[in-house]
């Protein structure tokens, strides 16, 4: 350590145990500061700096003490290692000084006995990212003001120097030693310390990061040129030697969403409700958060930009639960974290283990978004909150978080989730138009669709016009619904249900997504004639990306038959919407049941083939059990369209038929 004798003015080096008692000054830095270099020059004392080292080694007199410690002159920054221990030392340095000048060169002297508040509190060294760490680490710090003249000691005004930085005043009074500190620190959260730096700022990049080392305890080498990438080092050097998941409820401010009592969404429930908002306007489930209704600028990584995200989090403590998380580390797949899930109709949603010091009943929830299997990114929208007892029951599930806004999430979103393709085709048909249009199709492509993560406005539904080289009037639309809501942002289809209509002859108007979504639903009003080709579908799976294929295969389909089972399918559908609905005096036992047939991996076409029975005797019982008598008649109505919808497959043609133009 090199210190300057207060006396002659001179540095001398000091080694281990040897180092001597030493004043230490902290400042705002100006023009023509005194560098390591200048101080072995004669014509050092003409430079405007020298004089804040006169003035720190006569006071360092005045209090008995013959060194001062002086961050311009103390450390040879052409020393790129001298610089990085002094850096990663100087919280310990501050700490074990005898006292600290801390010099205000914008606040004037004290008149009257009193000294400028407004201009105390308004000074630029509390604006400063240095002055944090020189501001709570040493046992006793006095203010001096622009003149070198006694301010006040930071003991005396401690209260106000908490409202004016939102540091705890136990940080702020006179200790006898460093132990306190050291204490203090570790028992006050990540979000807490980081959110005192978070109004601050620093003249590099990098020195928002480095000047936090001593605060948050750890240390890390120095890359100056390194950008805002030293602060995502801070914070993977933090996971490595603390548990406090506080580092990751940056963002987060007053609660305006509780999760407490949100039921999940299966994903049996997300398909049924997709076919049903095709032939059917439905809107979003109570449930539903609008959490994901965001665009890519809402998407981030786990890991904070800088100490400004945590504005307004110091208020956030880590808590004990009764099943604390797992260890958890930074891997090359990201943030590898085990945490309790919670999946609703529009995202993913993850518990924290911590919570507000002013509501000690709720934890924090992240709104997350899945990118592809168990990868996900957060969203910085909204501030969700649960019970404790949503620890327990939420889902545990083994999570792998980007960690920041870089490369990583571009390669997310621009790599394709799935692909939907024509495998073939019979030699007289040619593909004459897909909507929605997609830029940058190759004219000879047989691929249809290509769903990627950062897609927003995702149209679940391909159209795809066929022309007939042979006959000029056989014009038909093959349909693809993809079974997977875009306000459910599921990163996979659950299957695709492709239908296929004859059209008119062409014309030379093209028509638009809504005017075919709005022709289809009137088609079965109308008389069709029987479209010569079926359709087929099979899977395979490429590595982290799928591709459904399409085959058009020519074979005849009975009209009436067909006819037949879109009537029925509309009919299936509307009862879908009611039970979908979710009315609250039959939620349970409509949607229970309901999960309890699609979760284990029946086919729609399967569910309409059940005996009446399976559905009839269960809900009637639960509903005369559960509903009062005057609200049963209510529900006889629906008990009656399910039973008619259930004898439908047994008495017109069986509902297969219509799975040759559909599912296979």
């Amino acid at each position: 350590m090199r210190l300057l004798n207060a006396k002659t003015l001179k540095l001398e080096e000091f080694v281990g145990h040897d180092i001597p008692a030493y004043a230490i000054l902290s400042h705002t830095w100006g023009e023509d500061e005194v560098s390591f270099q200048d101080m072995q020059a004669p014509t050092v004392t003409e430079k405007r700096g020298y004089a804040k080292i006169e003035y720190s080694c006569e006071r360092a007199l005045q209090d008995g003490l013959s060194y001062v410690w002086v961050d311009t002159c103390c450390i040879d920054k052409t020393s790129s290692a001298e610089l990085s221990e002094a850096i990663n030392s100087m919280m310990a340095w501050y700490a074990q000084s005898r006292i600290c000048y801390a010099h205000l060169a914008d606040v004037p002297p004290i008149t009257d006995q009193d000294f400028d508040k407004a201009a105390f509190s308004q000074s630029r060294w509390f604006t400063r990212g240095w002055t944090l760490q020189e501001l709570i680490a040493p046992c006793e710090l006095v203010f001096l003001a622009q003149d070198w003249s006694f301010l006040v000691a930071r003991e005396t005004v401690a209260e106000f120097i908490s409202d004016i930085t939102g540091i705890s005043h136990l940080f702020l009074e006179a200790r006898p030693d460093n132990e306190d500190l050291k204490s203090n620190l570790m028992s006050t959260s990540i979000a807490e310390r980081m959110s005192w730096a978070s109004e601050r700022e620093t003249t590099r990049t990098e020195d928002m990061a480095y000047s936090l080392l001593g605060i948050l305890q750890v240390n890390m080498p120095l890359l100056y040129g390194e950008g805002s990438a030293a602060f995502r080092r801070l914070q993977e050097e933090i996971i490595k030697h603390s548990d406090d998941q506080s580092l990751f409820a940056w963002g987060f401010g007053t609660p305006d969403h509780d999760l407490s009592h949100k039921r999940p969404w299966s994903a049996a429930q997300s398909s049924l409700a997709k076919i049903v908002s095709f032939f059917k306007e439905y809107s979003a489930p109570p449930e539903a958060t609008g959490a994901m209704d965001m665009d890519i600028s809402d998407m981030s990584g786990i890991l904070a930009e800088s100490p400004a995200a945590f504005r307004g989090c110091g208020d956030i403590v880590p808590c004990d639960v009764k099943r604390p998380t797992p260890s958890f580390s930074m891997t090359n797949r990201g943030l590898s974290i085990e945490l309790p899930v919670l999946q609703l109709a529009d995202g993913y949603f993850s518990l924290l283990q911590c919570q507000m010091k002013k509501d000690p009943t709720k934890l924090i929830a992240l709104p997350i978004r899945r990118l592809r299997d168990n990868t996900f990114c957060r969203s910085k929208r909204g501030n969700y909150v649960a019970s404790h007892s949503a620890w327990l029951t939420w889902s545990w599930t083994q999570l792998y978080f980007i960690p920041s806004n870089d490369s990583a999430i571009a390669r997310f979103l621009d790599s394709p989730l799935y692909s939907i393709a024509i495998k073939s085709l019979p030699p007289n048909l040619r593909i004459a138009e897909i909507l929605p249009a997609r830029p940058f199709r190759q004219a000879d492509s047989m691929v249809i669709y290509t769903k990627s993560p950062g897609v927003s406005d995702f149209d679940a539904n391909i159209f795809v016009r066929f022309e007939d080289l042979g006959n000029n009037n056989l014009s038909f639309i093959l349909l693809v619904m993809v079974i997977n809501p875009s306000w459910a942002r599921q990163p996979l289809p659950s299957a695709l249900i492709p239908y296929l209509y004859l059209l008119p002859p062409p014309d030379d108007s093209s028509p638009l997504v809504r005017d075919i979504r709005s022709w289809i639903r009137q088609k079965d009003r109308e008389y069709l004639g029987p479209v010569p080709y079926s359709v087929k579908i099979t899977t395979q799976t490429l590595s982290q990306s799928g591709l459904w294929m399409i085959d058009i295969i020519p074979e005849s389909r009975d009209k009436k038959a067909m006819y037949l089972e879109m009537r029925k399918m509309r009919s299936w559908v509307g009862i879908l919407r009611w039970v979908l609905r979710r009315d609250p005096l039959v939620e349970n036992v409509y949607g229970k049941w309901l999960d309890y047939l699609c979760e284990r991996g029946f086919r729609l076409s399967q569910v309409l083939m059940l005996s009446p029975l399976c559905f009839t005797f269960p809900f009637d019982l639960v509903l005369e059990l559960v509903v009062q008598e005057n609200q049963f008649g209510r529900y006889q109505k629906l008990a009656s369209t399910i039973h008619y919808v259930q004898m439908y497959p047994l008495t017109h043609a069986p509902f297969s038929r219509w799975g040759r133009g559909g599912l296979s």
